[in-house]
């Protein structure tokens, strides 16, 4: 099943987003478990969240 399910995803064009979280919106919106708990127990999708850009603190 989950070969042939990776088969029909290649076959598809594949979808692009701006930003992460975008792609992690699109990506919930297809799962049946809510992101809350997804974050509670990925360091690297919370990490993701609080992620902050280097010219934040830059003067520009």
């Amino acid at each position: 099943m989950v070969r042939e399910a990776v088969r029909e995803a290649l076959r598809r064009r594949p979808k692009a987003f701006n930003t992460a979280e975008e792609a992690l919106s699109y990506a919930f919106s297809r799962m049946l478990i809510k992101p809350e708990e997804w974050f509670k127990v990925s360091w690297t999708l919370d990490q993701l969240r609080r992620q902050e850009r280097l010219t934040k603190y830059l003067r520009g």
